[in-house]
């Protein structure tokens, strides 16, 4: 568990599951046996990316005991796991495509052709492995276009012109017993 999640569970979560249960929030037994009972660990010291995200699944649950959608995912994990999964993929697409200029109506049209061959009427329905496709897809693209417009703004760095390579010639001092050619310049090794 990192910083932020830490502060997030012992800031909100751990405390709003305690207003909602009826406990001390300061009752450290209770808490690591509900540490126990979401991830299977009694500290969130060393905890997993997946056993954090099971853990703060039953604390929303047991903070708000009436809502069925939690109660589901807190009792079905794998579902959890993969609904989050499919949240992390669905924010980076959205976040890359945002951080591009471009805007859902974009993502609709280069998702189309999928949406159509897995019969779904939005991208955000598509299979998590779809997704993840086409998230991969989007950062492709826009990194390519991002290029685009950069190169629009900054012209290219011309390089400066070659230089022109021209042999050199060393006269050096003749000898004089004659048995040089005399049109060819002399180079002393």
């Amino acid at each position: 568990m990192n910083g932020k999640q830490r502060s997030h569970y012992f800031g909100k979560l751990w405390p709003a599951a305690c207003d909602a249960q009826g406990w001390n929030p300061k009752d450290e037994d209770r808490r690591r046996d509900v540490t126990m009972e979401a991830t299977g660990k009694d500290s969130t010291s060393r905890l997993t990316e997946a056993q954090v995200t099971l853990l703060f699944n039953h604390l929303k649950q047991l903070a708000n005991p009436a809502d069925f959608d939690l109660a589901y995912l807190t009792a079905n994990p794998e579902i959890a796991l993969e609904e989050h999964k499919r949240g992390q993929i669905i924010w980076r697409i959205e976040n890359t495509t945002a951080q591009a200029g471009l805007t859902e109506a974009w993502l609709v049209e280069i998702s189309a052709p999928k949406c159509e061959a897995h019969e779904v009427k939005h991208w955000r329905q598509l299979p998590t492995v779809e997704l993840l496709k086409l998230s991969m897809t989007v950062e492709s693209r826009t990194s390519e276009e991002v290029k685009a417009r950069r190169a629009v703004r900054k012209p290219k760095k011309t390089r400066p012109a070659q230089a022109e390579m021209k042999p050199c010639t060393v006269y050096a001092e003749r000898p004089k017993h004659g048995l040089v050619d005399e049109a060819m310049p002399y180079m002393p090794f």
